[in-house]
């Protein structure tokens, strides 16, 4: 009884903490539109009034449309005031060329740990602000990011409906899993055998 009572608690601290660290690690989308507030940010940075008010084209391909609440959000929490009237004649034109991740450098976190991938995060685009129909500022951004993602999480952090949150995964090395058995096995049977050699004695 005691022990079944001890492998339940085990098991449920395992799938307890095993959930905090997936609830840990920020998906894919996530990082990205970290990335697009930081976009954001840099198009207030170069306004010159922020009183002013703004009407908001935004040139970004199909692809990542997703993504064009989150511009219009982030400008907003910028002080950006943004205005859909047409015939506004302040205006900020923004566009994402490209966004998405990478995979790299998959490794082990330990001689026995878990295998960890290295992720990298890219966005890029342009921008234009024109007040009163005449150009103030304009920019290109470049942006990155890379972190570290255990190998297992791969199918949590992706968005299966927005293709710039994938990427190819590399495989995991086939040596490793082949080698590891084989010690574990190797070290129970000297320990078995140590343990009768001792026994006898």
């Amino acid at each position: 009884m005691k022990i079944r009572n001890s492998l339940i608690i085990v098991i449920t601290l395992t799938s307890v903490l095993s959930s905090e660290l997936v609830s840990q690690t920020l998906s894919n989308l996530e990082v990205i539109n970290s990335l697009v507030d930081l976009s954001a940010k840099g198009v207030s940075s170069t306004l010159q009034n922020n009183s002013e008010t703004f009407r908001f084209e935004n040139n970004t391909p199909t692809e990542y449309s997703a993504l064009n609440e989150r511009v219009i959000s982030a400008l907003t929490k910028n002080s950006v005031k943004i205005n859909n009237d047409s015939s506004h004649s302040n205006k900020i034109s923004y566009i994402i060329s490209h966004a998405g991740v990478e995979y790299s450098d998959i490794f082990r976190d330990g001689m026995f740990g878990e295998y960890l991938l290295e992720r990298k995060f890219f966005l890029s685009g342009n921008y234009v602000v024109a007040e009163a129909k005449t150009v103030v500022s304009s920019d290109s951004f470049d942006l990155s990011k890379t972190d570290t993602v255990s190998y297992s999480n791969i199918s949590f952090i992706e968005n299966s409906s927005l293709p710039f949150t994938q990427a190819n995964v590399p495989s995991e090395p086939f040596l490793p899993s082949i080698v590891e058995p084989v010690i574990v096995i190797t070290a129970v049977a000297v320990t078995i055998i140590l343990f009768f050699t001792v026994r006898t004695k």
